[in-house]
């Protein structure tokens, strides 16, 4: 875009040299094409405020100016360079003094009333049975917790660029399948996609999550959960089991972070295969068969039964 603006600059000028008789010599012609050049690569400005493109715009203005003799007297060479270090010193100082830095002029990225981005869904409550739930999210912050609903068993939503990530959500038969995935044949960098998850706290639930490249924070306190799958890659997991019956976990993790916060109330079970970096691993004991057991197992109100598969990932474990 930049060199189609230089061209139809410059072929304007030569066009008016020529109908209106302008006499414009080499210095001059030199002058115009680097005052154009500089003045369209400072409209850079409009996209990311820098000094830099700012100072671009003053000196190429200088450079107009003078081939069009708008200054009372010819600029030497030695001055057209001082003017240069000026512009750009002046447009640095003002970009730090008003500005601060860098800022990216962008978007709103988040808008509840655009239905491109976003993806709502609540699940109606049709029955006391039991609710399996599928997902699969490629390079989302997702947030589980639950919640009271009066008269469904899930409010989900799911905000992310449509020509980015291909995002679905599904109700049928008592499954739940969500998906949030990047699109193979996109070549952007994508912003973060976000997903909220409230289930109800009264539903008994069954969970299969999917990870790669994601942030995520699960957390069942107060919910029925009964079993929980996690697959995971390249991604950071922090996990709060239910804390009024017990839950088993089946976690195959491949270069994962995975942090359980474990309830005061609630004891640990861990049976692990494969490379795993234990910290923050304090409060365990482990048993004859490699089994790791909470010290508050036998005082504890229910058991939280976590089986871990890995590859080069690591497991921290909290009291809360």
């Amino acid at each position: 875009m930049k060199n189609g603006l230089i061209s139809i600059m410059l072929g304007v000028i030569i066009l008016a040299g020529i109908v209106f008789k302008m006499q414009i010599g080499l210095n001059q012609h030199v002058e115009i094409i680097f005052g154009a050049i500089f003045v369209i690569s400072g409209l850079e400005i409009f996209k990311k405020v820098k000094g830099e493109y700012l100072g671009h715009i003053f000196f190429g203005a200088i450079l107009l100016a003078d081939a069009f003799n708008l200054f009372s007297f010819d600029l030497k060479f030695y001055q057209l360079i001082l003017l240069m270090i000026a512009s750009y010193m002046l447009s640095s100082g003002i970009v730090t003094i008003f500005k601060r830095g860098d800022i990216v002029i962008k978007t709103k990225k988040h808008d509840p009333h655009n239905h491109d981005k976003r993806l709502e869904m609540s699940v109606p409550k049709r029955s006391d049975k039991e609710v399996y739930a599928q997902s699969d999210f490629d390079w989302t912050k997702l947030t589980v917790y639950a919640g009271t609903l009066e008269n469904d068993v899930a409010k989900i939503k799911i905000d992310s660029d449509k020509d980015i990530f291909s995002k679905t959500i599904s109700w049928n038969n008592e499954q739940i399948k969500i998906t949030n995935k990047l699109k193979v044949s996109n070549i952007k960098v994508p912003e973060r996609a976000s997903a909220e998850v409230k289930i109800d706290k009264l539903t008994d639930y069954i969970f299969d999550f999917g990870f790669s490249v994601s942030d995520a924070l699960i957390d069942l306190r107060n919910s029925k959960t009964k079993s929980l799958k996690i697959n995971s890659s390249a991604s950071k997991i922090v996990f709060i089991p239910p804390d009024s019956s017990d839950s088993s976990v089946d976690a195959d993790l491949e270069i994962t972070s995975l942090t359980i916060r474990l309830p005061k109330n609630v004891g640990l079970v861990l049976n692990h295969t494969g490379e795993l970096n234990f910290k923050s691993f304090e409060g365990f004991s482990q048993k004859e068969d490699g089994t790791y057991v909470s010290n508050n197992y036998s005082e504890s109100l229910c058991i939280c039964y976590l089986n871990i598969s890995s590859d080069m990932s690591r497991l921290s474990v909290q009291i809360i």
